[in-house]
């Protein structure tokens, strides 16, 4: 017997029409149809992250900050306050967000 959690979850009412939609489709038997689906494969993808040799993710950490570094010295720009650096990142994940995940996650017909 497969064993079975039930939960309660909190979820934009945009992912919840949006998942309707989904389920009316005929791609997904229901809400927990849907919702395991998406487990599973976070979780998948969670799982590649953890399996990066360490040393290599910090070898990798290093040298992106060397390189950043080296830009900053060849347009002769200061090093940015961090809040700064905070606020472009979380700008270019948006725009990251928008363009390759928001078709995965929404609905427009």
């Amino acid at each position: 017997m497969n064993n079975t959690k039930e939960i309660t979850v909190t979820i934009p009412e945009y992912l919840y029409e949006a998942s309707k939609r989904m389920m009316a489709l005929g791609l997904f038997r229901d809400l927990s149809d849907l919702v395991g689906a998406g487990l599973r494969r976070e979780l998948r993808e969670a799982q590649q992250l953890l399996e990066i040799d360490p040393e290599k993710w910090q070898t990798g950490v290093e040298n992106l900050r060397r390189q950043i570094q080296q830009k900053q010295a060849e347009l002769e720009q200061p090093a940015m306050p961090e809040d700064e650096v905070i606020d472009q990142l979380r700008a270019i994940r948006q725009e990251i967000w928008e363009h390759d995940y928001r078709p995965y996650y929404t609905f427009d017909p």
